[in-house]
């Protein structure tokens, strides 16, 4: 394994010869597939249907002194995953426009993360087993490590009283 940076890179890489195999996301995996490169396999197909993926992070402090400010940033993540599920073409849109995706590649990549965003927050729970054992074979853990350790999850627990 060799690390070269973002995926972009990855790519170039692979195109110069110095990479024979890389890991790509979207869009930059449409990308590698129109320049004829084979996909050797894809997380949700190969791996785990569902991956915890969608991550906020906040100090301690800065939750203690300001939830009301993190539960108006989730209502407002929500209602975006509303907005984009009720309006696929718009939401592809922005995909190009705000985060600059190639226009051929909008719908692909909408289409390709919609079904993986959960609106509350909640972990793939049956999918975690082998997100654990992966984690366990790269030496990033020991053991799975218990829900508290790496997750807050008061703002999932209270979704019903902050919702939108």
């Amino acid at each position: 394994m060799v690390p070269v940076g973002p995926a972009a890179q990855s790519l170039q890489a692979m195109q110069a010869g110095r990479l024979d195999a890389a890991i790509i996301p979207p869009p930059v995996s449409f990308r590698a597939a129109d320049l004829g490169m084979t996909r050797l396999a894809t997380q949700r197909a190969d791996v785990a249907e569902k991956w915890p993926t969608h991550v906020y992070y906040a100090q301690e402090s800065f939750i203690a002194q300001n939830p009301n400010t993190l539960r108006a940033l989730l209502r407002a993540h929500v209602r975006a995953i509303r907005s984009a599920r009720a309006n696929p073409t718009e939401a592809a849109q922005v995909l190009v426009e705000a985060v600059k995706f190639e226009p051929k590649y909008g719908k692909r990549a909408y289409d390709d993360t919609i079904e993986d965003l959960d609106e509350r927050g909640r972990l793939p729970e049956a999918h975690m087993p082998i997100f654990w054992e992966i984690a366990k074979r790269t030496g990033d853990v020991t053991e799975p490590w218990p829900k508290e350790k790496f997750l807050d999850s008061r703002f999932i627990d209270s979704y019903d009283q902050w919702k939108p």
